[in-house]
């Protein structure tokens, strides 16, 4: 479940922040459509949120990247371009 005093800015200029985000939460509920909804005042399409996720067991690490969808906030794990990445479009995954 989302907790907002786990968000902190790490870096704001021109309209983008850059964000951090901790959790007890794993990585696939984090990546759930409408996870930050109530962090909707806050984000905005095109942040990035630097996660660190599933803290109770083995840490998953990983950056997303926020977009809205009408009413819902969606993060989307960002993708590096390596075709061996698992966020990797399934066209292009190696």
């Amino acid at each position: 479940m989302y907790e907002a005093r786990n968000l902190s800015v790490l870096a704001y200029a021109n309209g983008f922040t850059l964000w951090h985000y901790a959790t007890f939460d794993q990585m696939a509920d984090v990546l759930a459509p409408g996870y930050f909804a109530d962090a909707d005042n806050m984000l905005r399409t095109g942040d990035h949120i630097h996660v660190n996720a599933d803290l109770g067991r083995c840490i998953h690490a990983g950056s997303v990247v926020i977009s809205k969808t009408g009413e819902q906030i969606v993060a989307q794990r960002f993708w590096t371009g390596d075709p061996r990445d698992p966020a990797a479009p399934k066209e292009v995954a190696a």
